[in-house]
């Protein structure tokens, strides 16, 4: 194997297990994700970008080359649209399109788009234009990057500010000894809270953890909810190992409180 792509969550899994099994990733390339790369051999975080796509249109839409870094300016981006693929960005209420640094709905025109959704008409799936609302939130550069925030029914607010759950989580995992973070919302008596699941190298009071994640993120996104994990068993997954989003907020909405490392063993 000289290549992986795929999940993130994929090769943080291969990369815990490698070494009780006899596979041997000697081989693998600049450009494989970088869990399963020598950390010499890894990008600096952002640098290289994430491809994007969905089922809709058969697999990713946009990217960059993944042995190389992006433009500074571009890092953390999703890179830029395949050829022939159009995107842009409209307001969530209006669908008017936006501009260049503005976030909104992501839409795609282009060949890989899908024609349709069985069983709908075309004018219930497609904007009058072509495009189809792909329900993600995101904003283009000036450069023509494409940044992704997460999705638009993932979105939440705490005290009428904006939560994106994918923002939370990427800050999390910058704390050293966070190998993974799952961050959702918890309805609380005074509304909607900050949840995150967080797997740890190490054992952590989630005091310490709530302490790292004020100097990374404004106070309202700070998680206030915590259930800290030894290994990623516990998160609830659906068949093809994505985060199953709604057992998740329920295993988080049973921890109102969260003080000692829970383990898996």
């Amino acid at each position: 194997m000289t290549l992986f792509r795929g999940w993130p969550d994929q090769a943080e899994a291969l990369a815990r297990r490698s070494g009780s099994t006899d596979v041997d990733l000697s081989s693998l390339q600049p450009g494989s994700l970088p869990a399963l790369m020598p950390a010499a051999e890894r990008g600096e975080p952002g640098s290289r970008a994430n491809l994007f796509g969905m089922t809709e249109t058969f697999g990713p839409y946009s990217g960059y080359r993944l042995d190389t870094p992006m433009p500074r300016e571009s890092w953390g981006s999703c890179g830029t649209p395949f050829d022939g693929m159009e995107v842009r960005i409209t307001d969530i209420e209006t669908g008017s399109p936006l501009s260049c640094g503005m976030e909104g709905q992501i839409e795609v025109r282009g060949p890989h788009v899908m024609q349709g959704i069985c069983g709908r008409s075309r004018e219930d799936v497609f904007t009058p234009d072509g495009f189809y609302p792909t329900g993600d939130l995101g904003y283009l550069d000036d450069a023509g990057f494409l940044f992704h925030r997460g999705r638009i029914d993932d979105m939440f607010k705490v005290n009428g500010a904006t939560v994106y759950p994918s923002e939370v989580q990427a800050a999390l995992k910058t704390i050293d000894g966070v190998e993974n973070a799952f961050v959702t919302q918890v309805d609380g008596d005074a509304g909607p809270r900050v949840s995150a699941a967080v797997i740890c190298s190490r054992a952590f009071d989630p005091v310490e953890l709530r302490s790292a994640a004020k100097e990374l993120l404004s106070s309202f996104k700070v998680p206030t909810v915590w259930l800290v994990l030894e290994s990623d068993e516990r998160i609830p997954r659906g068949g093809t190992g994505k985060v199953d989003a709604a057992r998740l907020r329920d295993l988080l909405a049973r921890q109102t409180h969260s003080t000692t490392m829970e383990g898996t063993s």
